[in-house]
C-alpha cells in the first residue's frame, strides 16, 4: 500500500542520513561496502588503504550506527544492504 511504501521510504531516508553523518572516510567505506556491495579488497584498492583499514571503518561505522539507530533499524540496515565480505 501507499502507506507502507511511505514508511519504507522514511526508513531508507533515516538509514541513509545516519550513514551520511558518519566521519567522511567511514561513510565512504560504508557506502562502498554495503550499498555498492563491493568486497573489502575492492574498496581497499579503490581508496588505496589496507583491507584491515576497511574493516576498521566498517566496525567504527556499525558502532556509531548502533548508537543512532534502534535495534530494529540497525537490523533492517544489515538485511537491506547485505554484505559480501572479503
Amino acid at each position: 500500500t501507499t502507506e507502507n511504501n511511505r514508511g519504507y521510504e522514511d526508513l531508507i531516508q533515516k538509514l541513509m542520513s545516519a550513514i551520511d553523518q558518519l566521519a567522511p572516510q567511514t561513510s565512504v567505506v560504508f557506502k562502498k561496502c554495503f550499498i555498492e556491495r563491493k568486497k573489502y579488497r575492492e574498496v581497499s584498492e579503490e581508496l588505496n588503504i589496507s583491507v584491515n583499514t576497511v574493516k576498521w571503518h566498517i566496525v567504527k561505522g556499525l558502532g556509531e550506527l548502533r548508537n543512532r539507530l534502534s535495534d530494529t533499524e540497525l537490523f533492517l540496515l544489515l538485511i537491506l544492504f547485505k554484505k559480501n565480505a572479503v
